[in-house]
């Protein structure tokens, strides 16, 4: 389930416009686990890493309905790399097994109308993965370009151009 959260293409998670505050991404587990990690994958979109969670909170929950904080993290401003780099969050051991985790955006790094995430891995304790989110762009026509790893293609910018598939940015035209 996702609080405000929409699906923006096939695997990128994108708040709806407007309702970025306290936006979640709840994971079911197949059952209660002790989880030892996120490795939490940020928008990605802006250089200016405007839709980027900045602050989060990740809560666990016996039922699926009431929740207790587990941690909260601060995540890096992504800023367009390639790739989109991981932030690894740790789990403190004090957080209980747990079937039920929710991933709260509580704060971002820049100003903007949407907040989202490009994907999520909930590692085991011991590091066995338990659930895996990528996202791998298609490729992308001629013209069309794609933001580091998003899940769509874009038209190039005017006066920019891409004369292949496969790429992540329009350079200027000659």
């Amino acid at each position: 389930a996702a609080g405000g959260i929409v699906a923006s293409g096939e695997q990128d998670w994108i708040t709806a416009s407007g309702q970025r505050d306290d936006a979640y991404v709840d994971f079911t587990l197949a059952s209660a686990t002790k989880v030892g990690s996120f490795e939490v994958y940020n928008q990605n979109q802006l250089e200016t890493s405007a839709r980027d969670a900045k602050d989060i909170e990740i809560a666990t929950s016996s039922d699926g309905s009431t929740w207790a904080l587990c941690t909260t993290a601060e995540l890096a401003a992504s800023a367009m790399t390639v790739p989109n780099p991981a932030n690894e969050v740790s789990i403190p051991d004090s957080c209980p097994s747990a079937r039920y985790w929710r991933l709260t955006m509580k704060t971002f790094w820049g100003t903007d109308n949407h907040g989202g995430l490009m994907g999520v891995g909930i590692f085991a304790a011991g590091a066995a993965e338990l659930v895996s989110w990528t996202i791998s762009c298609s490729n992308c026509t001629a013209g069309t370009f794609a933001l580091a790893e998003a899940s769509t293609c874009i038209d190039c910018p005017g006066g920019k151009y891409e004369p292949s598939a496969v790429s992540a940015a329009c350079p200027t035209c000659p």
